[in-house]
């Protein structure tokens, strides 16, 4: 017959709460995004990178090159006003996401705020050719998430919107609904506003679908120099990888759930 467990067996359950974050919880932030994006296919072509990142102590440069790159996100985001979240079980950050507001809500970016906030080391960590990756990928999904707007009669532009930088968890806490917080959290703080993304993986792709973002369209980019993965390989493989501009008109119930 199995015992009860007693009262020093029993775990008390986890404190689980949404904050803003601040500039304190950099290091965390930045440890936590590598982590769950170190497999990320649009990071892989950005970096450059000709083997996938691994956790490996003796390969640590596109892990630390990475981490300039979060580093320089949340330095920036924090420097003109951006939406900084996060979800903490018993005070540990498991999840986040950045939120550029509409631009009559926040500083105006600027190459200088840009510099302070770390882009050269991040270029000059990158590579050759790290300017021309980036265009290659902010161009065609600006471009795609205009035309979403258009095509849903939205009249805004892409600055008055809500838009995502990035969102991450934790690998060890994924699936356990904490982005649906920070989602729905961002939903109800401004109910009626209309959001923009772009979605990386296909799974991600479904994760928005699931909280009303509808794709405008799918992407390829550098076809004949990396694989799906992201990863340089040679022409037979480079099939390239694919970004998924998405956008979510408001709902009524937004302010609801």
């Amino acid at each position: 017959m199995a015992l009860l467990p007693s009262k020093t067996d029993v775990k008390p359950e986890a404190a689980v709460s949404i904050r803003l974050a601040t500039p304190v919880d950099l290091e965390e932030l930045v440890a936590l995004s590598q982590r769950a994006y170190m497999k990320d296919p649009v990071h892989g072509f950005l970096g450059d990178l000709h083997a996938p990142l691994s956790r490996d102590s003796t390969r640590v440069g596109g892990r630390k090159n990475q981490m300039k790159y979060f580093r320089y996100l949340f330095r920036r985001a924090w420097a003109l006003g951006w939406r900084v979240t996060v979800v903490t079980v018993d005070q540990k950050i498991v999840a986040t996401t950045i939120w550029r507001p509409p631009a009559t809500e926040c500083k105006p970016v600027s190459k200088m705020t840009s510099i302070r906030a770390g882009l050269l080391s991040v270029i000059f960590s990158w590579g050759p050719g790290a300017i021309s990756r980036i265009l290659e990928v902010t161009e065609p999904t600006a471009a795609s998430i205009k035309r979403g707007l258009n095509e849903r009669q939205l009249s805004l532009r892409l600055d008055e919107v809500w838009y995502l930088q990035t969102a991450a968890t934790d690998p060890i806490y994924q699936d356990k609904g904490y982005m649906t917080m920070l989602m729905h959290e961002a939903f109800e703080h401004v109910p009626g506003a209309v959001f923009a993304l772009e979605a990386t993986t296909p799974p991600a792709r479904d994760r928005f679908t699931h909280w009303g973002f509808e794709t405008v369209e799918d992407i390829t980019i550098g076809k004949g120099r990396v694989n799906i993965a992201g990863i340089a390989a040679e022409q037979g493989l480079a099939t390239g990888i694919y970004v998924f501009p998405m956008v979510r008109a408001p709902k009524k119930d937004d302010s609801k759930k």
